[in-house]
């Protein structure tokens, strides 16, 4: 796992309550990227795209093109916006 990513788990941890120590660098940017937009704050979302940054639209469109998607509608229509600005 890239370390900025690590880095954005340990400063999120409350985020990832359910996910043990240990696993926490097995997490897949899908992953991270998920809990970010759905519980985090516009700082992490920032170094969240920062971290991803080549692969912020990839990521969305692997979560959005899933069987169940997890994303709240709003989350969907906050990310197809800014990446409409931001690419």
């Amino acid at each position: 796992m890239e370390k900025r990513l690590e880095q954005l788990i340990k400063k999120n941890r409350e985020i990832f309550w359910d996910v043990p120590s240990g696993s926490l660098n097995q997490l897949s940017q899908e992953a991270i990227f998920e809990r970010i937009l759905e519980f985090g704050n516009i700082e992490s979302f920032e170094e969240l795209t920062e971290a991803t940054k080549g692969n912020t639209a990839q990521i969305f469109n692997r979560l959005i093109n899933k069987k169940r998607v997890n994303l709240s509608p709003r989350i969907i229509n906050f990310m197809n916006t800014y990446l409409e600005y931001n690419s």
